[in-house]
């Protein structure tokens, strides 16, 4: 897997992660909190309508009190208390007092004086609950253990819940004991309810807990009132929730069911809020995820690449000459600085590796890799032009063995380097060669003396010399070949040969190993020039050379052949190998085959 895969799998599970995290903290943490809150605003509207319940209850009480504490006994006979018993029973005072009911009982429980109104009724109506069957000494709303005493509650009727306060009569005068109890009432009707809800600014309604009319839903909450549970909470979609609570009477059990239906607009506000921030979370990060992308890219993957591929065509063989040349100043530009360091090293390295590997150590001239690689190129070029005539010389230098053994190993090794220096003179030399075809002998290719009574060159048994082939040396005349130009033209021409082209005129000469050498001779316009070249260099090296202080003559024997017809550069070595062999053994100048000779040319 590639930097840039794992840099973007890296960067997309490190957003996914945030994501995941974002969504856990909303849904196990936001959410529950903004849960919390709709249910404490739940309970705190239900908390209100307790109170305004609670704030009816004692203003109710506070109108039974200054009832009660009349300074004369209402009870007793007399025009006073009959005129109060009348005043508060009349219909006038129930409306402008908002009562339902009202009541006087003796110490022993009896109803003395009472009536129950409605608004909507004309008439008095009767009520089961504050019969005299029903009400007894021992009823919790004549309980009063002292003349001061309270008792207030919400309790259930036949006709709907009612506020009840009950107060105890002032004592007549002379007398410590209350003369009665005072009770009055008031339903908790609908205008009532609205009343409540007004104050409290919430969606109110009420039923009584014997109410038959209650739905399923009111009693499944009511059971859980008796379970002891403050409020129920029931959502009832996202828009709504539902709240139930109940209000205890003078039992303690739930008098009356209340239910509010609270809009949950606090958890719309919170999803808006948490929708919002999913948004500018991923938003964020898709952003984040670019730009980092980005800059991990283009500061990081992209100079990595290249210094990938730089290695990669290192490895493959590829130029060495290659340099990133990265202009930065943090580590990948050290590193870039220090691999073109290293590349530059060892492009030095391989270039000398690569000379010692194709040269000769001792002469500096190329050796029979070199000289290989050179005739597979020449071949090469013969297949694209026929026309194209390329020779080898295969030389071997006489009396090395007798130097090496009179004047020791550094006398022989400064012999061949003489050799070596004498024949890329020759090379440099130019050759003038006229193309004459006067006759078989080609006396100026050999020293003086050996053209008088000698016999030709060529001249063997199974060697003839090609009549078409023949040359003779006439300066300034004729159609010259300059055999230097010849060979720098070709290699300019085909740059990608693979061979080098040293400046010190070594690229035609090369030695094979011991006391032989090779010269390759590209651009022939016959054999002709190649015996040229070959007599040329028989006469540069019987000139004798100084050894320290000794004169030493020497001389060389060579072989030459043409490049027709041979295929390959072993076979083409292997001839010339041969025909220095021969001219040896002859006591030749040299020696060369046949045109078309497979074993000699």
């Amino acid at each position: 897997m590639s930097l840039k895969s794992k840099l973007t799998r890296v960067l997309l599970l490190t957003f996914l992660l945030a994501a995941g995290g974002h969504y856990v903290i909303q849904r196990f943490v936001m959410m529950p909190g903004f849960l919390r809150l709709e249910e404490e605003e739940a309970h705190e509207d239900l908390q209100r309508c307790r109170f305004a319940i609670d704030r009816e209850l004692a203003l109710l009480d506070v109108l039974c009190q200054e009832w009660a504490a009349r300074p004369a006994d209402p009870l007793a006979v007399g025009a006073d208390g009959q005129r109060f018993i009348d005043a508060a029973l009349s219909r006038q005072t129930f409306q402008a007092a908002r009562l339902n009911a009202v009541f006087f009982f003796n110490r022993e429980g009896q109803v003395l004086r009472g009536d129950v109104r409605v608004d909507h009724l004309p008439t008095s109506v009767f009520l089961p609950e504050f019969s005299p069957q029903r009400l007894s000494p021992r009823h919790p709303l004549l309980a009063h253990l002292a003349p001061g005493s309270s008792i207030k509650c919400l309790m259930t009727t036949a006709m709907g819940p009612m506020l009840v306060a009950s107060r105890p009569l002032a004592p007549a005068p002379g007398s410590v004991v209350s003369s009665g109890t005072l009770v009055l009432g008031r339903f908790l009707d609908h205008r009532a309810i609205q009343a409540l809800a007004a104050q409290t600014r919430v969606n109110l309604r009420l039923w009584a807990s014997d109410d038959p009319g209650l739905d399923e839903e009111g009693r499944t909450a009511l059971a859980r009132f008796t379970d002891g549970s403050d409020a129920v909470l029931m959502p009832m979609d996202d828009l709504t929730l539902r709240a139930y609570a109940g209000y205890a009477g003078l039992d303690g059990a739930p008098a009356v069911l209340m239910r509010i239906d609270m809009p949950r607009t606090l958890l719309g506000s919170a999803r808006s809020v948490t929708r919002f921030a999913s948004l500018t979370l991923l938003a964020a990060g898709m952003l984040h995820m670019l730009i980092l992308g980005g800059l991990l890219n283009r500061g990081v993957v992209a100079p990595l690449m290249r210094l990938c591929r730089s290695v990669a065509s290192i490895s493959g063989g590829e130029d060495l000459s290659r340099r990133l040349r990265m202009r930065r100043r943090d580590e990948i530009g050290l590193l870039a600085f220090e691999f073109d360091h290293l590349m530059q090293r060892l492009e030095g390295i391989h270039d000398r590796l690569h000379h010692a590997a194709m040269h000769d150590e001792l002469t500096g001239l190329p050796n029979r890799a070199w000289v290989v690689e050179r005739l597979k190129v020449c071949m090469e070029r013969t297949r694209r032009d026929p026309t194209f005539t390329f020779g080898l010389l295969f030389l071997d230098v006489d009396k090395f063995k007798g130097v090496n053994d009179t004047l020791g190993h550094d006398a022989g090794d400064d012999l061949l380097r003489q050799i070596a220096e004498r024949l890329r003179e020759c090379v440099r030399a130019t050759d003038a060669v006229a193309r004459s075809p006067q006759g078989p002998e080609d006396w100026l290719a050999f020293p003086p003396e050996m053209r008088v009574g000698a016999a030709a060159p060529w001249e063997h048994d199974d060697i003839k010399a090609p009549h078409a082939a023949s040359h003779r040396h006439a300066a300034g005349s004729g159609e010259g070949v300059n055999l230097r130009e010849g060979i720098r033209a070709h290699q300019t021409a085909d740059p990608g040969n693979g061979a080098e082209d040293p400046e010190d005129g070594s690229a035609c000469v090369a030695r094979l190993g011991g006391d032989e050498f090779l010269i390759v001779l590209e651009e022939l316009g016959s054999e002709a020039d190649a015996r040229q070249v070959a007599q040329r260099v028989r006469e540069s090296l019987a000139r004798p050379f100084m050894l320290g202080s000794t004169t030493v003559r020497s001389g060389a024997s060579v072989g030459l052949v043409i490049n027709t017809p041979y295929t390959t550069a072993d076979e083409m070595l292997r001839a010339a190998d041969a025909a220095m062999y021969r001219a040896k053994s002859l006591a030749k100048p040299h020696a060369i085959g046949p045109a078309g000779a497979v074993s000699n040319v």
